[in-house]
């Protein structure tokens, strides 16, 4: 008589599913039992859908940070050209700067080599 109020009234409740068609036959105990399990089976799908998003973000994250770390230390030789380049004469500046585009060459191509 629950489930038949309800629908009347027009409130669809979780412990009323499929409750109106078994009234009779059914009891309380077994439409909690079904409604309980496939909430449960609901939920846990819900929660390795929700892992496997989770796992994928992690590896994205992974790749984000060790392109980021890449990125600032190849931007630091720049810094270091700059202060070597400065601290010599300016008839040197140039030899100092090859050398930095030089050892930036080498890092890359090691690094690719790995």
């Amino acid at each position: 008589r629950t489930a038949i109020v309800f629908r009347r009234v027009g409130i669809r409740h979780p412990l009323t599913i499929g409750m109106a068609a078994c009234v009779d036959e059914c009891n309380v105990q077994d439409v909690v039992n079904q409604t309980l399990e496939k909430t449960v089976n609901f939920s846990i799908s819900r929660l390795i859908s929700l892992e496997e998003r989770l796992s994928d973000l992690g590896s994205t994250l992974d790749s984000t940070w060790t392109l980021w770390a890449s990125i600032t230390v190849f931007a630091m030789n720049i810094g270091f050209g700059l202060l070597e380049a400065g601290s010599i004469r300016s008839m040197n500046s140039q030899s100092i700067l090859f050398k930095n585009m030089l050892d930036i060459g080498i890092v890359t191509i090691g690094w690719w080599a790995l």
